[in-house]
């Protein structure tokens, strides 16, 4: 059972170190991205984008397009308070590595936690009696 409890811990860090290394790479590659240009010309090229026709039997085009302005938009915005959304990402990386290392004192606080209960409530084996 203990040998049961370290495998499970041992995936579960795998998977936590693995998570916080895709967050940590993506954050630091948004960090390091250019300010976008015009505002205009970057609605207009995704209001432009081509929709599929297999979209379309499956959502209104007047949706898809309200969406597509819906992003649009929100781009716009993203690019007004790209300067302070790139210093935050910067900090975030960090911060990353810093729950990470946090979550994963918890996990192997909670593994010996269960190592310990495991040992201190199993069965006692009778013992044997005498013939």
């Amino acid at each position: 059972m203990k040998l049961l409890i370290w495998i499970v811990a041992a995936v579960l860090g795998l998977f936590w170190t693995l998570g916080a290394w895709a967050v940590a790479a993506v954050l630091g590659w948004a960090a390091g991205l250019p300010t976008p240009g015009d505002p205009a010309e970057l609605a207009r090229i995704v209001t432009a984008w081509p929709m599929p026709a297999w979209l379309t039997i499956w959502i209104d085009p007047a949706t898809l397009h309200a969406l597509l302005a819906g992003v649009a938009w929100s781009l716009e915005q993203v690019q007004q308070a790209w300067p302070w959304l790139r210093e935050a990402l910067g900090w975030l990386v960090p911060l990353t590595w810093v729950v990470w290392g946090v979550g994963l004192a918890g996990l192997l606080l909670l593994a010996l936690l269960a190592q310990w209960a495991v040992g201190r409530f199993r069965r006692p084996v009778p013992a044997p009696r005498p013939a």
